[in-house]
Formats: structure tokens, sequence, C-alpha cells
């Protein structure tokens, strides 16, 4: 698994600009070895197709897809449970920002323009609804839809309290593979993969 990560990493410093500067060799590592532990322990924790599955893997498939400068905070703090107090407040609010990003464009490539989709809530519509910005009516609507749709009730919970749709829909798959030896999660079990984990630490942000 780490080879198989470090392997990823050098394809990414391949393809990465020589002036890009968001670029750290070792993060990339850690964040492949924290979604091929993911994907291991969804695989064998989630199971069915109701609401709390779809959730979850969807929750992961976009975590996943994020720039590695990203997903790296977001794996820490929203999955891992680590204090936002270690990372700077503007690294932590731009993760975020591109977490709500990537859920919002999912929606657009599945269903085209704003102006066109009528299937999924724009931005305004959800950021309105956690508000509470919308009539009566409206927000009823809203709330229908919400009740069907997957991504947009994770986009509406990630609105209302940043960070909310990865602890919710993630860490709960993730605690129970830190019980199996060899599949532990993050710096908190023994076998192969919190060793690595442990070896890729961080050391604390220094402002």
């Amino acid at each position: 698994m780490l080879f198989d990560s470090c392997r990823r990493a050098v394809q990414a410093l391949q393809q990465t600009p020589e002036d890009d500067r968001t670029f750290d060799f070792e993060q990339e590592v850690r964040v492949a070895v924290r979604v091929a532990i993911g994907w291991r322990v969804l695989r064998r924790e989630v199971s069915g197709d109701g609401r709390s599955t779809g959730e979850t893997l969807l929750a992961y498939d976009v975590l996943a897809s994020l720039p590695a400068h990203h997903a790296d905070v977001l794996w820490a703090v929203g999955v891992e449970g680590e204090p936002a107090t270690h990372y700077a407040p503007g690294r932590l609010h731009a993760s975020r920002d591109a977490l709500v990003d990537a859920y919002l464009w999912r929606a657009l490539r599945r269903t085209g323009t704003v102006e066109t989709r009528g299937d999924h809530l724009s931005y305004l519509t959800a950021a309105s609804y956690v508000r509470y910005e919308l009539t009566a009516r409206r927000r009823a609507d809203v709330r229908a839809h919400l009740d069907g749709c997957t991504l947009c009730r994770i986009l509406a919970a990630e609105l209302a309290v940043p960070g909310a749709s990865l602890p919710s829909q993630l860490n709960r798959a993730v605690t129970a593979g830190r019980r199996a030896p060899g599949l532990g999660w993050a710096r908190r079990v023994g076998g192969e993969a919190g060793r690595a984990d442990r070896r890729l630490s961080r050391p604390p942000h220094r402002p």
C-alpha cells in the first residue's frame, strides 16, 4: 500500500508544473494512504443501498477527488479528529471551500449548467436554506428536495457546519476499521497501515 502510494505521488510530481508551490511529496503519499485504507474499510463496513450508504460513498468519493493540499487538511481535521488549531485558519477555510466546490461541480457535471438544471440546488439556494432566508413555501420545497437528494443534503450540511459532511459520513466506517489488525486508521492502531501513517505524521502548524 505504501509503495503504491509513493508511486502515485511520483506520477503526480511528474504532472505538476515546476512553479506549483502547493505540491508536497510527503503530503501526496499521506493522502494516497488514507484514500486506499478508507476504500478498504468502506468496502468491508458499508453495504446496502440505504440513505447513509449513499452519503458515505459520495462523501468519500468527493474527498478522494480533491487536490492533496486540500484533502490532507480535511482528512486530518474532518475524519481523523485532529484539532483544527494545528492548521492555519486560512488553509482550513480554503480546503472547506474546495470541498463545497467539489460537491457543486459534481452536480453540474451530472446535470448541466446552473441555468438549466432543475434537480439540484444551487449554492445560493442551499446557503439561503441553512441561513433561514427563504420564504416558508420555498423552504418547504427545498426540504422536500433534500429528503430525496443525497448530493444536496450533504452540500447543505457542509454549508451549515463546515466539515460536517465528513465525520458524519466517513468516521463511523473508518472507526470500525481501527478494530481490525493490519487495517488500522491514522495513528491509533498498529499494523502496516498504522505504522506507515505514523511515519508520515506531520508536525503541528506553527504560525
